[in-house]
């Protein structure tokens, strides 16, 4: 728990929300923020973030936000942003992946809209800097109290470099670099700590038996024993191949809300994982 340095903003007022596009980022905003506000989530937990849509009286509850803090190129975002904007003209819609260098998929449209992969918040580096946005613009809506969300997000950047090098002690050396995925959510984690994710999904879509079968082979010929799937999607395709390769199934959460332990978490499963390759 960070300490509420230079001081606490007045107490959360019930009609002073935010909100935020995917449960990771609320952690992230609530440790800049405090409880200076109330942090409303616009995709619930267990949905997709490529298909869900919200019902009407989620889009009317967001009249009483202040800020709508966006990870950047999420389908939802991309389908939702103009109909968002254009019934809550007052609403505030912060971009938070604007510095963001982009994984741009060698084929467009896997992993996210506009051709690029979306899944930025799963990178320790890209988060300060959508955290970095979200301190700005705090300051900017309530300047009486902007230092202390100055410290606060010193103190987040702390805490995520912290995290940064317990990742890189778990997968120091590993035996292999590459792991099988069955949606590409990990490319900006893979980049950061120099992996290689290996895709069964292919353009936001299932597998043709061709291109499967490429997988296998593949996941053969580098010994990989462990198909991490998404706890969002169907793992039907995913089974095939931990039985055509002799290895299991296991489960990741790219939008787990613990946003620090998650992904403490996926690099342990990672090191795991990697370890047991034996091409």
């Amino acid at each position: 728990m960070l300490p509420a340095a230079c001081g606490s903003p007045r107490a959360a007022d019930p009609d002073e929300r935010l909100a935020v596009t995917i449960l990771p980022q609320r952690q992230l905003l609530k440790r800049i923020a405090g409880d200076r506000f109330r942090v409303d989530v616009l995709i619930p937990p267990g949905f997709n973030p490529a298909t869900y849509s919200p019902d009407p009286a989620q889009i009317r509850r967001l009249s009483r936000t202040r800020i709508w803090f966006r990870i950047g190129r999420l389908p939802f975002e991309l389908n939702w942003t103009p109909r968002i904007a254009s019934a809550h003209p007052a609403l505030r819609v912060v971009d938070t992946s604007v510095g963001t260098d982009w994984l741009v998929p060698e084929r467009k449209g896997v992993g996210g809209g506009a051709g690029v992969d979306p899944h930025i918040w799963l990178s320790p580096r890209l988060a300060k800097i959508q955290a970095g946005h979200m301190m700005q613009a705090l300051v900017r809506l309530d300047p009486e109290n902007r230092e202390t969300y100055r410290s606060r997000y010193k103190n987040l950047e702390r805490e995520i470099d912290d995290l940064d090098a317990r990742i890189r002690f778990i997968l120091t050396n590993p035996a292999s670099r590459n792991f099988l995925v069955f949606h590409p959510s990990w490319g900006y984690f893979a980049r950061e700590y120099g992996l290689i994710q290996v895709a069964i999904e292919k353009e936001g879509k299932g597998p043709a038996p061709a291109s499967l079968a490429e997988t296998v082979a593949l996941a053969r010929r580098e010994g990989l024993r462990v198909v991490f799937v998404q706890r969002q999607f169907d793992t039907s395709a995913a089974e095939v191949v931990a039985r055509e390769i002799g290895g299991r199934v296991v489960k990741l959460d790219p939008l787990a809300e613990d946003w620090f332990g998650n992904l403490e978490e996926t690099a342990r499963m990672l090191g795991k994982a990697l370890r047991e390759n034996s091409p």
